[in-house]
């Protein structure tokens, strides 16, 4: 009788530790954070709920890239318990539709890592008839040139008020001058090369507009020696 009174014990504690499991519930498993213009940051909500009748443990939450933060939420969830993570997005560099991934770890055994996909708009003052301008392979100490050519998609009058580069190896030719909605704007680009292999510099265009006060364009070419 004994032996049967501690089978049973035993089998009902394998019963109630089959039940007795935490479960994460995401109130969105994709989420649209908005439009912003190029260079803006902008912050969504995620909520997390243990829907599970056992402690859920949150053991990491991973962004897919360094332009994607996240609060870190409570480590632990009891049951029926939630809490917000709070998510951010640097949009510096990026331009279009831009889909970004947050990858959530925890002890749920039924998926111990779930997915969020994150999609920003990222539109600009200018819009560019070239997006990446390459300048190909530069002989060491050679120089190449561009012209490069914008349109004012802002929806009002722009005003270009300045425009530098990241290194002196750049040189740009522009004038000053106030652009019209759909106007095109053009500069002149020519870039020396004093490092072999491939190179990224930078040319920022500021303005007068009141979201994007400055406007990035990155070049690439090959130093050949």
């Amino acid at each position: 009788m004994r032996i049967l009174n501690i089978l049973f014990i035993i089998t009902l504690l394998i019963l109630l530790n089959c039940y007795s499991q935490p479960k994460l519930s995401v109130n969105a498993t994709e989420i649209y954070l908005g439009k912003i213009y190029s260079g803006e940051t902008i912050k969504g909500t995620l909520t997390l709920k243990n829907i599970g009748n056992d402690t859920l443990i949150i053991h990491d939450i991973r962004p897919s890239c360094g332009c994607t933060t996240v609060k870190q939420p409570k480590r632990f969830l009891l049951p029926k318990e939630s809490d917000n993570v709070e998510i951010e997005f640097k949009s510096a560099g990026f331009r279009g539709q831009v889909a970004k991934f947050v990858n959530i770890v925890t002890n749920d055994p039924s998926s111990q890592t779930i997915t969020i996909k994150l999609t920003i708009d990222v539109v600009e003052i200018l819009t560019p008839h070239t997006p990446t301008p390459w300048f190909g392979e530069i002989a060491l100490h050679d120089t190449a040139s561009r012209t490069l050519t914008y349109t004012n998609t802002s929806g009002n009058a722009l005003r270009i008020t300045n425009i530098i580069t990241s290194t002196s190896n750049v040189h740009v030719l522009w004038d000053k001058k106030t652009l019209q909605p759909n106007e095109l704007f053009t500069i002149n680009v020519t870039v020396r090369a004093t490092n072999p292999g491939f190179r990224n510099e930078y040319i920022w265009i500021e303005t007068d507009h009141s979201k994007q006060k400055r406007y990035e364009v990155r070049i690439s070419y090959i130093g050949k020696q």
